[in-house]
């Protein structure tokens, strides 16, 4: 079954005023009002669309190792759901008062196309609230695995640190200028002094393998 788009709808809606208009029936400024409302609101719908396929990429990339990238793909769409959804609620005031002044100017008959509008409408702000509830999800996803790498490379730096600052202390020690610097003037001293240090790093690995640091 072939979907009609917006503009084709529209395109009927207006043909349908204009058979009314010359068989003599009744057919008021309410009827174009409806059509182009009816017609804004399925144009709004594919906007959502474009959000949600927009949301399908980022998500398929936040896995990627695109964490960083994703950041700001996520917060440029987030902008976009966001002024999206600050244009509807300006609408629900209006939306609320239509019936009402449909009827004051147009007179009664026109409460199923009115609804119908008001329906478009809701189905949008939920369309909507969902788009923005994912975005949270996916913010909160990407926020963790970013945090969790950021936290992975400051554990390699610590260790790093922490193996070379006591082999950086123990080599500073041998350049102090002492009478008595132990090991420093005996014979093979370099290998002996390289063989304590070397020493000290099996241990450091040592620790890393049963995980006590």
């Amino acid at each position: 079954m072939k979907t009609l788009t917006p503009s084709i709808v529209l395109t009927k809606q207006l043909e349908v005023v204009n058979i009314l208009k010359h068989a003599s029936k009744k057919a008021t400024g309410a009827h174009l009002l409806l059509a182009l409302l009816q017609y804004l609101y399925n144009a709004l719908d594919e906007k959502i669309d474009y959000l949600e396929s927009r949301i399908q990429e980022t998500e398929e990339n936040i896995f990627q190792d695109n964490e960083k990238e994703m950041l700001f793909a996520i917060s440029n769409i987030s902008r976009r759901a966001v002024s999206f959804k600050h244009v509807l609620e300006s609408h629900e005031s209006a939306l609320t008062d239509l019936d009402t002044a449909a009827t004051s100017a147009f007179g009664r008959g026109y409460t199923h196309q009115i609804e119908a509008v008001v329906s478009t409408y809701e189905h949008l702000v939920r369309r909507a609230d969902r788009v923005r509830s994912v975005l949270e999800d996916l913010r909160d996803t990407n926020n963790a695995l970013l945090s969790t790498k950021q936290n992975e490379v400051m554990k390699i730096l610590t260790i790093m640190a922490f193996i070379t600052f006591p082999l950086t202390l123990f080599t500073s020690m041998f350049g102090m200028n002492t009478n008595t610097t132990p090991i420093v003037g005996q014979e093979h001293d370099f290998w002996i002094i390289v063989s304590i240090m070397a020493a000290l790093s099996l241990c450091f690995g040592y620790f890393k393998y049963k995980r006590w640091m």
